[in-house]
């Protein structure tokens, strides 16, 4: 397993290197539920506290992609920039630009060269659509779960069965 400190230590170097002025970074740390985000970056307090998922660190996969994660998520910490805007587009560009790296937005597990099968959902709740047949899933229970039978498909407007 990769060491993410190590990691975020040469990602924040870099990013002085290109004078991008990254915020106070108060803990990195690996998520180890995360399915569906490769990182997240959330304010607390006065600084930022880093999460990355766990598979990222595994040696199998490459670690340009564990690198780009943890500077997207620097990223998010800079003034201006917790969202995917213009500023973020353009701090990202110049990092791609320098060090031949495709930080973008949203990344697939291709895209990003992941070969180690991330953890499969556990999907506790299944509704198909009575006039088109599309399939809504949800891994928890929620008012849609709860009320399903007064939701419209957002395809066809149809009402929903349970299937599971």
């Amino acid at each position: 397993m990769r060491d993410l400190n190590a990691c975020a230590k040469q990602c924040m170097e870099m990013l002085d290197v290109l004078d991008i002025p990254y915020g106070k970074v108060n803990s990195f740390t690996v998520n180890t539920r995360a399915t569906t985000r490769w990182g997240q970056c959330k304010q607390v307090g006065d600084g930022f506290e880093i999460s990355i998922a766990a598979v990222l660190l595994d040696e199998r996969n490459p670690l340009q992609a564990l690198t780009e994660t943890v500077l997207h998520e620097l990223l998010h910490s800079c003034e201006g920039c917790q969202n995917h805007g213009q500023l973020w587009k353009a701090y990202a560009a110049k990092l791609n630009r320098t060090f031949g790296l495709q930080i973008k937005g949203r990344n697939s597990a291709e895209e990003k060269g992941i070969v180690v099968e991330t953890r499969k959902k556990h999907i506790a709740h299944s509704f198909r659509c009575k006039t088109c047949g599309a399939v809504v899933e949800r891994q928890r229970e929620s008012r849609f779960t709860k009320n399903y039978r007064l939701y419209k498909c957002s395809k066809c407007g149809g009402r929903f069965e349970k299937i599971f």
